[in-house]
């Protein structure tokens, strides 16, 4: 049987510790809705197709990092709440979205 591994094994930045709290916390909800809306929020801000061109920065304000790098900074804290977003990450990105 897999072990998760103790979170004293762990301690990320303080702002991944937020994240991982509030993951936690919606993981307790009975609907998913909460987790749903904080990773289709979280892929919008790596989606290409979001940048507005009209915006005064023109898309040069858009953050270096695509679904799949997104995917890989989850993967490296292996963690049961990283574990779920991994797996609504896998539900909602499309092709479109990774090429």
């Amino acid at each position: 049987m897999a072990r998760h591994p103790d979170p004293a094994e762990h301690d990320p930045p303080d702002d991944e510790l937020e994240l991982l709290a509030d993951v936690r916390a919606m993981l307790r909800e009975s609907h998913p809705g909460g987790l749903l809306w904080m990773v289709s929020t979280v892929l919008l801000t790596v989606d290409p197709r979001a940048v507005d061109p009209f915006s005064p920065a023109g898309g040069e304000d858009f953050p270096d990092l695509d679904p799949g790098e997104l995917a890989a900074s989850f993967l490296a804290v292996d963690r049961v709440e990283t574990t779920a977003l991994l797996t609504v990450l896998a539900e909602l990105v499309d092709d479109d979205m990774t090429t």
